[in-house]
């Protein structure tokens, strides 16, 4: 059992096109202790830290988690009861003992590498009622935990949630007919049915999830995140044809399995993460004199995926690096993956590049393979 002492925060995820509706949610911590939050509904994108309010105060590290979940387009309720195991809880304790290399993002906290801490535990529910755990320290951190958990189905819901959700509850009323007619109600389904088009119009926050599980005919695509989870043995290198005069300020990475970090070289170039997946995002920013340079990069799934399995299919037991050039007049950037003595580069990445005088100064763009904006998107992000 965890005596570390440490304060952190729970919240919930779900991959974006895969929302599930929570009822039951306590993360455990201490001796028989505690805490929920004020999470519904999830589709946030995986390890996402967006909304919920805690409520309660944790004290020490977590020990595990109790949640009942309905993985919406499943049509399914999921049950899972997790305790760490000695290993997982070792893993953790030392996470929040020793927390990570940031920096202050105000005058107060200086210019210098900040010993930060993790702060929020975060939940995910991916399709088929398995689960992942990922803790973040701000927006310079998320790692996600090894271990995958899975939930088990569960029809103890079906004749609970007809009388409401969570929020609402009360066995003096009925809002659904049964557990399908609750499915019904919230897929736009059966006498609920409503077009796409009246869909986007009317619900927005739905459109985007219902589209593709209608284009997909219901089917869900189980075995696709093997590939947002699979590590490989690489790291991400940025390379200036200007080597004498720029000067790289920052760089943040966001991976398909939800991970990200974010660096300055010169204040804690050791926060990154060690075998990641493979990159989703990068956000980029360099100086040449008093002009400063942003970039944005977002890579292509299908490329992706296809580029890392080959690459490391071909070239079995060597290590990786992803090149991101920067050409001479920081307008243009190039992208390989380079490992051993073969070279795999990057046509499908959407990239933005702007400039301006100082870090604060009226942003141009110089290079758009775009139009200034970006299509590429991770279907089970």
């Amino acid at each position: 059992m965890s005596d570390t002492s440490c304060s952190w925060e729970l919240r919930l995820s779900a991959p974006l096109l895969y929302p599930v509706i929570v009822d039951h949610f306590y993360a455990k911590f201490g001796k028989e202790e505690a805490i929920t939050c004020d999470a519904l509904i999830a589709h946030n994108g995986l390890g996402d830290n967006m909304g919920n309010n805690t409520s309660g105060e944790a004290t020490s590290c977590p020990t595990g988690v109790d949640i009942v979940w309905c993985s919406l387009l499943e049509r399914k309720w999921y049950l899972a009861e997790i305790d760490f195991s000695k290993k997982d809880q070792e893993w953790v304790n030392n996470l929040f003992s020793k927390g990570y290399e940031g920096y202050g993002t105000s005058r107060a906290e200086g210019p210098g590498m900040i010993r930060m801490p993790y702060k929020k535990f975060n939940i995910c529910c991916l399709p088929g009622g398995v689960v992942r755990i990922y803790f973040s320290g701000g927006i310079s951190r998320t790692i996600c935990m090894e271990t995958v958990y899975q939930g088990e189905e569960t029809h103890d819901m079906d004749d609970i949630i007809i009388h409401g959700l969570k929020f609402n509850r009360s066995n003096s009323s009925r809002y659904w007919d049964d557990v399908s007619d609750f499915y019904d109600f919230n897929l736009y389904e059966g006498k609920y049915r409503k077009e796409l088009d009246e869909l986007k119009k009317e619900e927005s926050s739905f459109y985007e999830f219902l589209k593709n599980y209608r284009e997909r005919k219901g089917v869900i695509p189980f075995g696709l995140w093997n590939d947002y989870y699979q590590r490989y043995d690489y790291k991400v290198q940025v390379v200036f044809e200007n080597e004498k005069e720029s000067v790289q300020q920052e760089e943040k990475i966001r991976f398909t399995n939800g991970e990200s970090y974010s660096r300055k070289p010169h204040i804690n170039p050791n926060n990154i993460i060690l075998n990641p997946t493979p990159i989703r995002e990068m956000s980029l920013y360099w100086t040449v004199q008093d002009r400063y340079y942003f970039c944005n990069l977002f890579f292509n799934e299908e490329e992706t995926f296809s580029l890392f399995k080959k690459a490391f299919e071909e070239n079995k037991g060597d290590a990786g690096t992803l090149s991101i050039n920067v050409s001479k007049y920081n307008n243009f950037i190039e992208i390989f993956l380079n490992i051993g003595k073969a070279s795999y580069k990057f046509e499908k990445v959407e990239i933005n590049i702007s400039t301006a005088i100082g870090l604060h100064g009226s942003k141009d763009y110089i290079y758009s393979n775009c139009n200034y904006s970006h299509k590429n998107k991770f279907i089970g992000f």
